[in-house]
């Protein structure tokens, strides 16, 4: 394969993510330019349709599923939905976080701080069942222009609704259907468990430990660490590419001591970085360097021969349609 194929493919198909799903027209000619390159430099046709027809119907589907979430129709609904303690946090006497309905739709979820569920979030760390009453609605746009849209960043988070309770109960645990959500729910359960040990530490080891390592950011960190926006650093207390290096690097540098044969130690490498994935919630933040790990492991075993641009533009693709 010639070098670079992967990288405009990856540059392609971000392009048509951006023009489709968020309507960034003025991208066309640099789609119309990585289209020229990949049909008459790299001389690809069948291969540079597929993948592009692919990326499109993929996008596609991903905004006619938001489509279907939106034209549901808002307002005051009675209904039940299931919620996990690491998913909500405690906020100026407010619970807010992210849900599923039994329907199968992921909301955001907003209620007054109540005494059970207090009681709920301190002994438990299993999904739980919640009936309610409340308002079901879209989730609201940026106020200005240049500000944080949140209605953008959780609807590319597949999230489109909200719901603020006015009343709820607590039924019972909650049930997985499959053996995928038992998994993921597990998952939560060790991230929530070890979340609750970071905080009896110190406050800077808590906050950072949490940030850094777990991914999770305190309802009061910014507050408390006003330096941190001040200085602009946000970006860099959020899970991300650093703490995929430090996982490869680290667990290479062992296993070299402890005489582990070198391909044992690649495949033992992806299996971590899935897993710090699957441990931070799978968050997007994560998807391209985790890709970037699993190529350059699969490289180091002879398993794919790309260069180092096309291990860039292979991660690219992963991001973009994941």
């Amino acid at each position: 394969m010639m070098s670079g194929y992967l990288l405009v493919s990856g540059l392609c198909l971000a392009t048509v993510n951006l023009m489709l799903l968020f309507q960034v027209w003025w991208l066309l000619p640099f789609l119309l330019w990585f289209l020229s390159l990949l049909y008459f430099k790299f001389s690809k046709p069948f291969l540079s349709t597929v993948i592009v027809v692919s990326g499109i119907v993929y996008f596609l589907g991903w905004q006619v599923k938001i489509n279907q979430l939106i034209r549901l129709p808002v307002g005051n609904v009675k209904t039940q939905a299931i919620i996990h303690p690491d998913d909500v946090q405690f906020k100026n006497n407010k619970v807010v976080g992210t849900g599923r309905l039994l329907s199968g739709e992921n909301i955001r979820i907003f209620f007054d701080n109540q005494n059970d569920m207090i009681h709920f979030k301190s002994s438990t760390v299993k999904p739980i069942l919640i009936q309610g009453t409340g308002v079901f609605e879209r989730i609201n746009v940026a106020r200005n222009e240049f500000s944080f849209d949140p209605r953008s960043y959780w609807q590319s988070r597949g999230i489109v609704h909200r719901i603020k309770f006015k009343k709820l109960k607590i039924l019972g645990y909650a049930k997985p259907n499959d053996f995928i959500t038992l998994i993921k729910w597990t998952v939560h359960n060790y991230h929530y468990r070890l979340t609750n040990w970071f905080e009896g530490l110190p406050t800077g080891l808590r906050d950072y430990g949490e940030t850094l390592l777990l991914g999770y950011t305190r309802p009061d960190f910014y507050a408390e660490n006003g330096g941190i926006q001040l200085l602009g650093l946000m970006h860099l207390f959020s899970i991300s590419g650093f703490q995929v290096a430090g996982i490869y690097q680290i667990w290479r540098s062992i296993a070299r001591r402890c005489g582990v044969q070198r391909e044992h130690s690649l495949i033992i490498v992806q299996m971590l970085l899935v897993a710090l994935w699957l441990f931070a919630g799978g968050v997007q933040s994560l998807v391209r360097p985790i890709l970037l790990g699993i190529s350059q492991a699969w490289r180091e075993l002879r398993w794919l021969t790309i260069d180092a641009k096309d291990a860039w533009g292979l991660s690219l693709i992963g991001g973009v349609i994941n």
